[in-house]
């Protein structure tokens, strides 16, 4: 992790971006709520990055065509707040608390072409920031929202980056 200061909304504006196409090939809009003035934090930009295109590309994955995938953020005092909801299949009772266990799927979505391995990798990198994020919905059908707090600063969990490095060497 390379903690640096970053202009958060930048790297927020430049994952979806980078989706747009995406999103557009499939029929699906992506709407934006995003503050208007821009706030420094120290992060890892990459990293960043990495979790908002995440969050995102699964809310497309999920989302049929004709729904919406909206990004939502707002500065708070001590950090900052992502949502991301779509009108997607939604996420029964049952799996909601499994979803960021590494290789973990809900009935039916490895048919979707994931590993089970983005929400595991997204919670540790967010939990290495200092941060926090979970996932709510009313229910199959009901679409999903995955809430993201950051703290204005990061701060290195230096048992768990110690961990990643290890794991990675």
């Amino acid at each position: 992790m390379n903690l640096e200061p970053v202009e958060i909304l930048q790297i927020v504006t430049n994952a979806l971006e980078t989706l747009e196409p995406a999103a557009v090939a499939k029929g699906i809009a992506l709407l934006r709520s995003l503050p208007n003035e821009p706030r420094m934090a120290k992060l890892d930009p990459k990293r960043c990055q990495q979790i908002i295109w995440n969050l995102v590309s699964n809310a497309l994955k999920f989302t049929p065509q004709g729904g919406s995938v909206t990004a939502t953020m707002k500065y708070e005092s001590d950090g900052f707040e992502l949502r991301i909801a779509d009108t997607g299949k939604g996420i029964d009772a049952e799996s909601l608390p499994h979803l960021f266990e590494p290789l973990w799927q809900a009935e039916g979505s490895a048919s979707d072409g994931g590993l089970g391995l983005g929400l595991a990798i997204v919670r540790n990198l967010v939990e290495l920031h200092g941060g926090s994020i979970h996932a709510e919905s009313s229910g199959t059908g009901q679409g999903a929202t995955f809430i993201l707090k950051m703290p204005w600063s990061g701060s290195r969990n230096q048992v768990g980056l110690a961990q990643t490095n290890q794991a990675h060497q």
